[in-house]
């Protein structure tokens, strides 16, 4: 980043974690049969291990990298990055990075970087059908797929953080799709103490459907 500046929605983000315990957020307006059925679809058995896989595969002056896998609802194994700052010691505070759509967890290395700098750990997963979950082509209706699946990978990746031991407050940045999910996820789970969405929102039949013509004339010109 030039100057070294921390970019304004995540100096938000660090400002909202100093404030862990509190609930930073209006709750949902909904009734109280729509917030019951929200919650009782994203219930799980948490009892399940998670089959922890950590490796180290990078080191910086500012962190160590490592990449993750663990189990989450399905059968589905989730790959995911983590880092910690290497210049103080835990326990400390965490951020969970969500990509948008077409994205991956990669894109997040800058932002790793960023928040290794202030004694941030982080984590990042690849969504369903992306990254090394396998990139395709997605029908409107599969996004909501995606969109149900991440939000329990996003659960189990709190569990992982809170099995840890060395976590003190988890705040999630979601960006386009990843805002969606991490809002979602947000209303589902008190354990995230500080929310930043970044470009989210929108009617997905539009947007799919505009990604699909998108394609198509790029067909039409490499062709």
């Amino acid at each position: 980043m030039p100057g070294g500046r921390i970019p304004l929605l995540l100096l938000v983000l660090l400002v909202l974690l100093a404030c862990t315990g509190t609930w930073l957020f209006p709750a949902f307006n909904c009734q109280p049969r729509e917030e019951k059925d929200l919650l009782s679809f994203y219930e799980y058995d948490k009892s399940k291990p998670l089959n922890p896989r950590l490796a180290p595969i990078k080191q910086t002056g500012n962190y160590t990298l490592y990449k993750l896998y663990f189990s989450s609802v399905k059968g589905e194994v989730i790959p995911a990055l983590f880092a910690t700052p290497r210049n103080v010691k835990g326990p400390y505070p965490c951020v969970l990075l969500v990509h948008g759509l077409g994205g991956s967890k990669e894109i997040y290395l800058d932002v790793i970087d960023l928040l290794s700098k202030n004694d941030f750990a982080s984590l990042a997963i690849d969504l369903p059908s992306h990254g090394e979950r396998g990139r395709r082509r997605m029908e409107p209706g599969e996004v909501l797929l995606v969109v149900a699946q991440a939000v329990f990978d996003l659960r189990r990746a709190l569990d992982y953080l809170e099995s840890r031991g060395d976590i003190d407050g988890v705040g999630v940045m979601g960006k386009s799709l990843g805002g969606i999910i991490s809002s979602i996820l947000a209303g589902v789970d008190d354990r995230v103490k500080a929310l930043v969405i970044v470009s989210s929102g929108g009617n997905w039949t539009l947007i799919t459907s505009g990604l699909r013509e998108g394609e198509k004339k790029l067909d039409r010109k490499v062709g």
